[in-house]
Formats: C-alpha cells, sequence, structure tokens
C-alpha cells in the first residue's frame, strides 16, 4: 500500500472495483481511501471488508474508538488544542475524531503520527514468530545524561563535522555534543518532524523511538554517513535489518554496551550504542560502560558547555573558569 493508512506488508487481495463493490463504496471513493485520503468513515468501511483494526484499539465501535484515539493523545501528555495546532486544525476537529470518531483519513494518520504510530491500521490477528511490533507507548523514555556523556565520549575524536539528533527530548545527546561540532535537531511534539529533514549531515546520534525504529534507521541512511543509535542490540539483527543496511552502503562498526537505564521498559534484551558507518569495511570492535563509572561521566555531564572542547581526552571534570 502507498500510504501510512495500511501495514506496510499489507496489499489488498482484491481489486479496486471488487473492493468498492464489497464495501458498498464507490471506485473513486476506494481508490482515494488507498491513497490515504477521504474520510475516516470510508476507510472504517475499507478496513471492515479487508479484515483489518485499527492500530491503536480493539473496537470497532467509532466512539469507543474515539476515546482509544484521546487516550493515546493523554498518555503523551498533549492537550487537544496543542494537538490542533500541530496539525493546523481546529479543537473542533480533534474533538470530533475523539468523540464521533469523524474527520479526514489525513488528519488522522497526521495525529498519530505526532503520538509515534507508524500506521493507522494493523492486521487483525497476526501471530508472528519474531517479537511483535514496540508499543508507540513505550516511546517516550529519556536518556539518563551520564550514559549519553559516556556514549559520547566512546566515539571520541571520531565525531566530528555536523551532527543531527532527530529526536532531542529533554536534550541528553543534543545538550552534550562537543562545541566544535555544528548541531542540529529534530523533535516531532517541538514541530520539527525529522522525516522532512533532508539535508545530508556527518553524524545522527539518538535514542530513536521504540516503535518507529525502522523508519529512523531507513530515513537515517539517506542523510547520514554515521548513525549511532542507543536501543537494545537485537533492533539491528533482523534478517531485513541487516539487508537494509548493507544495501545502503553501510556496515556495523561499534558496539558498545550500556546497562538498561532504570526507567525504560524492561526486554530483558541487551542495550547497546551501535555506530553504523558507510562504505565501512573493517572488523567491528566491541566495549562496554564500566558502571562505576556513572558518577563521573554524571559530574561531566552536568558541566557547563566549555568542557566540550576537551572530548576524547580523559575525563577530568573543570568547571567554567577553571
Amino acid at each position: 500500500m502507498p500510504s501510512s493508512i495500511f501495514p506496510s506488508s499489507f496489499s489488498s487481495p482484491f481489486s479496486t472495483s471488487e473492493l468498492a463493490r464489497r464495501s458498498g463504496l464507490s471506485s473513486p471513493t476506494v481508490n482515494a481511501v488507498l491513497r490515504g485520503d477521504g474520510t475516516i468513515a470510508s476507510l472504517d468501511a475499507v478496513r471492515r471488508v479487508l479484515g483489518l483494526r485499527w492500530s491503536f484499539s480493539k473496537s470497532d465501535d467509532p466512539l469507543t474508538v474515539g476515546r482509544d484515539l484521546a487516550s493515546l493523545r493523554g498518555s503523551k501528555r498533549i492537550s487537544q488544542r496543542a494537538m490542533a495546532a500541530r496539525l493546523s486544525v481546529s479543537p473542533q476537529t480533534i474533538l470530533s475524531m475523539e468523540t464521533a470518531f469523524r474527520g479526514r483519513c489525513r488528519t488522522l494518520a497526521a495525529y498519530l503520527r505526532i503520538l509515534g504510530r507508524h500506521d493507522v491500521l494493523a492486521v487483525a490477528g497476526l501471530q508472528r514468530l519474531v517479537p511483535e511490533r514496540n508499543n508507540a507507548d513505550a516511546d517516550l523514555v529519556f536518556t539518563p545524561r551520564a550514559i549519553a556523556m559516556a556514549v559520547i565520549h566512546d566515539l571520541g575524536a571520531h565525531l566530528q563535522g555536523n551532527v543531527l539528533d532527530p529526536c532531542r527530548g529533554d536534550g541528553a545527546f543534543y545538550d552534550l555534543f562537543p562545541s566544535g561540532l555544528t548541531r542540529h535537531w529534530c523533535e516531532i511534539s517541538e514541530g520539527r518532524d525529522f522525516f522532512v529533514w533532508d539535508r545530508r549531515v556527518d553524524w545522527i546520534v539518538t535514542n530513536p523511538p521504540f516503535s518507529q525504529f525502522r523508519d529512523f534507521l531507513t530515513h537515517s541512511l539517506k542523510i547520514a554517513d554515521n548513525i549511532v543509535f542507543l536501543c537494545v542490540l537485537n533492533h539491528f539483527t533482523t534478517k531485513r535489518r541487516i539487508v537494509l543496511i548493507r544495501e545502503a552502503g553501510f556496515s556495523m562498526r561499534r558496539i558498545f554496551l550500556v546497562p538498561t537505564p532504570p526507567d525504560w521498559p524492561s526486554s530483558g534484551f541487551q542495550v547497546a550504542a551501535v555506530w553504523l558507518q558507510r562504505g565501512y569495511t573493517g572488523d567491528i570492535s566491541t566495549g562496554e560502560l564500566d558502571e562505576s563509572r556513572l558518577p563521573e561521566y554524571q559530574a561531566y555531564a552536568d558541566m557547563t558547555p566549555v568542557w566540550r572542547k576537551d572530548l576524547g581526552h580523559d575525563l577530568t571534570p573543570q568547571r567554567s573558569g577553571a
């Protein structure tokens, strides 16, 4: 399917005319829905024929689906008015979606994207032999500054040129980038969407949203020469992602193991900062954060920005004016 409405791996078993006949819609209306246009009501008719469910709700009742939508927004601490402003629509548009589940498909897709949802629809009852896609409710986890500082220190003098943090959050990585770098940031909650960023950068360093890992990786491979993602290591080990990385001309250069931050979901998988580099053909190096040094990294992270120029040297914190 060409739009962000349908699961990326899903294809309709019906022709447009047959889908129109079964859903009671006209062929132009069905075509609009398949492109991601049209109304939510039309999409509902089509998804019922296709046996799909809403990605954010287990219900078929429009009132319940609307309430589930509102609950998802509330879990991200985004008000109706703030959501309306980010989508450039009226508050009444948001209210209508969240009460009667009425509106436009594109507005719904954009609404969910702000909340970290990739697809509007999902395959009902899908059983998989690999873990399910990460829940977007777990996306809002922040990187402890001590761990961000340790990752940046591990990269050392390799970290040069211009660097982008595509989901800045509370600034754990961005605020700690060395002063000699040209720093850029995106943050969807502040209106800067990473997926519209098209300028090339030397580095991307971030803690990507768990539910959008594939999309963040795919876009990063297009615009950066070096990518460092802090995440669970198994995100890089599916066959499809290995092929994706290889076909983009990248190889894994370093794996830096870190302890799972206390506020992160406990998955049982190892957390690591994984460095991918375009054109790299050497061996993969490994390292591991010495947890006894976390207080030292925290102290260094708490310093004012003047120490950034010392990155790559021994961590001996020096306060401003020292």
